[in-house]
């Protein structure tokens, strides 16, 4: 069984498009082996997750709250 979250963070980018209002989202994600927790090359903390919302992998960048909703 695989943890399944709610995320949320301001991403650099929404839908291909640079986030100019600092918009926040929310994603549907659970935890697999492809999932990590990692310092970029430019110093931040990024965290890997599989978004369920959007079928596949995403990277949330320095700030982000995870409220865990059960089991997948």
């Amino acid at each position: 069984m695989k943890p399944k979250f709610n995320i949320v963070y301001t991403p650099d980018n929404i839908d291909g498009k640079i986030n100019t209002e600092n918009k926040s989202i929310v994603r549907v994600g659970v935890l697999d082996d492809k999932s990590r927790l990692f310092t970029t090359t430019k110093g931040e903390i990024a965290f890997t997750y599989f978004d369920v919302d959007r079928n596949g992998y995403r990277t949330a960048k320095n700030k982000w709250t995870i409220n865990y909703i059960g089991a997948q």
